[in-house]
């Protein structure tokens, strides 16, 4: 007597919902899985659109900032500045001691992150990176943004305005001991930036100054004072 072998298969089960449902070569997504995919979806949308409010689209559809405007306001996140001031050389030390603190050779820089750099001296030059000095505080440079902006530094239409650092030429005078008009001025070099916006202004401060640079001076004898310069002590 022979035993026939049957074939035999599992119970037919209804697919779970959240499982696929294959049909021959092709493969159907249940309803609840689609909506979940939809619910994922919408999920990323909405972060992606609250990140944009804080960077991603920030510049679209807004107008360029108008750096003067921002004056009386919180200076950003990318505010920094350079001063470098270049003037004529002097027989001693005590000779730039005497000049008012506006006007002696120095180069200062205030990066991003509120530290300031200074160096002072006649050997000061636009490139120079000088050491830190101190940390300022946040409401040091409020302080200071504020007095750029008094200064007319923000404006858009400043008449010192340059592209870059000028290279300009300078007649010598007419005698054997000829010194040339260069060696005589006292210039300010300011380089800036905020709101994704750099300029540079160049300005004779002395002997020929004008209202801009005496503006200008006050910015400079403020980052002197908070590099512990000292007022200018006359020679006697």
């Amino acid at each position: 007597m022979g035993f026939q072998l049957k074939s035999t298969s599992a119970p037919s089960v209804p697919p779970s919902p959240s499982r696929s449902i294959r049909s021959g070569p092709f493969e159907y997504t249940s309803p609840m899985t689609v909506g979940r995919v939809i619910l994922i979806v919408s999920c990323l949308l909405l972060a992606a659109c609250q990140k944009g409010q804080r960077g991603w689209f920030d510049n679209w559809g807004k107008k360029d900032v108008d750096l003067a405007s921002t004056a009386n306001s919180a200076p950003p996140d990318d505010f920094w500045l350079s001063v470098t001031v270049t003037g004529p050389v002097r027989e001693s030390m005590a000779a730039y001691d005497a000049l008012p603190r506006a006007l002696r050779p120095a180069r200062y820089v205030l990066e991003a992150d509120h530290v300031l750099r200074a160096a002072v001296g006649p050997g000061a030059k636009d490139e120079a990176f000088p050491a830190p000095t101190r940390r300022l505080s946040s409401m040091d440079v409020t302080q200071l943004y504020r007095l750029v902006g008094e200064a007319g530094l923000l404006d858009a239409d400043h008449p010192n305005l340059v592209g870059s650092v000028p290279q300009p030429k300078f007649e010598e005078r007419g005698r054997s001991d000829a010194v040339s008009d260069r060696d005589l001025r006292t210039t300010y070099i300011v380089s800036l930036h905020a709101h994704n916006k750099q300029r540079t202004l160049v300005m004779e401060a002395s002997p020929r100054g004008t209202q801009d640079s005496r503006q200008a001076a006050r910015v400079v004898d403020w980052l002197a004072n908070k590099a512990w310069l000292k007022p200018s002590m006359q020679a006697r």
